[in-house]
């Protein structure tokens, strides 16, 4: 209940009071304080009410997630090619669909919807695709994925008159079979949903500590991992798409053993590949998901 509500709620309850006295005075002055008193009771059981269901509301939103409605739209992609985004709890037909997330993709004329159920195990997020179709304009809608069934038969026959190579239909089965089983999702993938997907289903108090700790892993990570691109005679250029690194102007080395060298070293700052190339996003993600993002200042 909101603090409009509860005002204009109390309000009515002093002018029946004062009404009803008024009008009870004059009959009985006796039977008007019996009513003014029963009044006061019922106003006092309001309140109490009022601050339990507040509780209740506090402790519902602390177990079941810190995220709303309106913040359940992630953008995975987005540049002058095209646009991808996934919508938390969204079918692929639009309806809310509990544990499910529905990806839409963009490229030109090429439309691509997928629904992919998730399932959460402590910290860690697995996902398997569901449906998958596409559709571009002037031509029917092809499904790769029915029911989290592979539509073989129809793959082969669209692909067999074009395709080259016979060996890229069974590459493209082969990888979707793998993706309609429980997969363990990484930070990276889909840039980074994880977060948002155990931010709308984790406890509050859970998802922060959790948050936290991936700040800080993924900071002190990133770090390290800049002090040694540095020793090894490269830069680290920090873009919108992600890190990548160039060799350093005092220290022209470009030889591929301290670049196998850099990329093996992650492992020992306890972050990935991906997770160097994508650190600044994904550290952004998560301030924004403990509230510590960038606010515009008020106009004046």
């Amino acid at each position: 209940m909101t603090p409009t509500t509860k005002a204009a709620l109390r309000g009515w309850l002093y002018m029946a009071v004062v009404a009803t006295a008024f009008g009870l005075w004059q009959a009985s002055v006796l039977a008007g304080i019996f009513m003014l008193l029963f009044l006061l009771f019922v106003e006092k059981l309001v309140r109490v009410v009022i601050v339990a269901v507040a509780a209740q509301n506090e402790a519902a939103s602390d177990q079941g997630g810190f995220m709303a409605d309106a913040d359940k739209a992630f953008e995975v992609r987005s540049d002058e090619l095209g646009k991808a985004t996934i919508s938390i709890d969204m079918g692929i037909d639009y309806g809310r669909r509990k544990n499910c997330f529905r990806l839409h993709s963009q490229y030109d004329t090429l439309f691509s919807d997928s629904e992919y159920e998730y399932r959460i195990d402590g910290t860690d997020v697995f996902v398997r695709l569901v449906h998958d179709y596409d559709r571009d304009l002037g031509s029917p809608e092809t499904w790769d994925v029915r029911d989290g069934v592979v539509q073989e038969m129809d793959i082969r026959s669209r692909w067999l008159p074009s395709v080259v190579r016979r060996d890229d239909i069974e590459e493209e089965l082969v990888g979707l079979k793998q993706q309609v089983e429980w997969q363990k999702l990484s930070s990276t993938h889909f840039n980074g949903v994880k977060y948002c997907l155990l931010a709308s289903d984790m406890p509050r108090p859970n998802a922060r500590r959790y948050f936290r700790q991936e700040l800080e892993r993924l900071k002190i990570g990133l770090d390290l991992a800049t002090k040694k691109a540095a020793e090894l005679g490269f830069e680290v250029d920090d873009k919108p798409a992600g890190r990548s690194l160039r060799v350093s102007s005092e220290d022209p080395r470009h030889r591929d053993s301290e670049l196998n060298e850099f990329w093996g070293s992650l492992k020992t700052f306890s972050i990935t590949d991906p997770e160097f190339i994508s650190g600044s996003h994904l550290i952004a993600e998560l301030k924004k998901l403990l509230g510590e993002g960038v606010r515009e200042e008020p106009k004046a």
